[in-house]
């Protein structure tokens, strides 16, 4: 199958989800988020806000707050994506009808990106819209990419391209996949 098809299918069932399914493998995948070993000790996680069927972030940002972690998230202009932490509680849709901060301040230091897909493999390659936002944010950053998915996501193998930047660790309701 052909990456725009596999992309296309694969938002479909994402959207086709009930909400039932989605906070049970939210909740699922947050509970073994936090059990990774050394997950809780970073002070700075990148989380984006979930949409049209991704898994909910929602109590991950909430979790991670009441530890006290600075908690950032993706801002998009133009062709570049930025970490920024929320100067207050505005937050407005984007272009792509996403939550972004309204204000904020940009942060170049992430310890920690949990990062949304579409799809991605056993090597842990991953596929996203498609817009490269996340790639090239990754590309020249020391920093632990964990990528949340529903299972049904992982796929037996992607062709990634020389500018993708793979995972190093895959969560869904199901298995845990590490570099």
């Amino acid at each position: 199958m052909d990456e725009k098809t596999l992309r296309k299918n694969i938002i479909k069932m994402r959207e086709d989800l009930d909400e039932a399914t989605i906070r049970l493998s939210s909740a699922i995948i947050t509970e073994s988020l936090f059990s990774l070993k050394g997950f809780t000790e970073f002070s700075t996680y990148f989380v984006y806000n979930s949409f049209r069927g991704e898994v909910d972030t929602n109590e991950i940002i909430n979790r991670l707050k009441i530890l006290g972690k600075t908690v950032l998230y993706p801002l998009t202009k133009g062709d570049t994506m930025y970490a920024v932490k929320p100067e207050d509680n505005s937050f407005e849709k984007d272009k792509f009808g996403v939550y972004v901060p309204t204000n904020y301040s940009i942060f170049d230091s992430v310890d920690v990106v949990i990062v949304p897909l579409v799809a991605c493999d056993k090597n842990l390659n991953r596929m996203g819209f498609g817009k490269g936002y996340y790639d090239r944010f990754l590309r020249n950053r020391k920093c632990l990419k964990i990528g949340i998915c529903h299972d049904f996501q992982v796929v037996d193998e992607l062709c990634p391209k020389e500018w993708d930047v793979p995972l190093d660790v895959v969560i869904t309701e199901k298995r845990i996949l590490r570099r």
